[in-house]
C-alpha cells in the first residue's frame, strides 16, 4: 500500500504479529488465520501490549466483521483491503 511500510513482529519469546503496517505514527497489526472461528496464541495479548498498535485485525474467511475484544477485528480480507484503499483507519 503506498505509504505504508510493511513489516512483521516478533519476540525474543516467539510470539509474533505476521504482518505490520506503518505509516507515520500510525501503527496496524495483522494476524491471519484460515478459521471462521479463529482463535489467538495465549501470547496474543502479551504481544500486543508490548507492541501497541492502534488496531489489530484477524484476518479469517469469515462473512463479516466482528469485534472480538477491544482493539481487535476479525474480519474478512477483501473488507481490510477496501478500507486500506479508502484510507478508512
Amino acid at each position: 500500500m503506498p505509504g505504508w511500510r510493511a513489516s512483521f513482529y516478533r519476540t525474543a519469546s516467539g510470539e509474533d504479529l505476521d504482518l505490520v503496517l506503518e505509516r507515520g505514527r500510525r501503527r496496524l497489526a495483522f494476524e491471519f488465520k484460515s478459521s471462521v472461528a479463529p482463535k489467538v496464541s495465549r501470547g496474543f495479548s502479551g504481544t500486543l501490549e508490548l507492541f501497541e498498535p492502534d488496531h489489530v485485525w484477524i484476518v479469517a474467511p469469515v462473512q463479516e466483521a466482528y469485534h472480538k475484544s477491544q482493539g481487535v477485528t476479525v474480519s474478512p480480507i477483501k473488507e481490510i483491503l477496501d478500507d486500506l484503499v479508502h484510507n478508512r483507519f
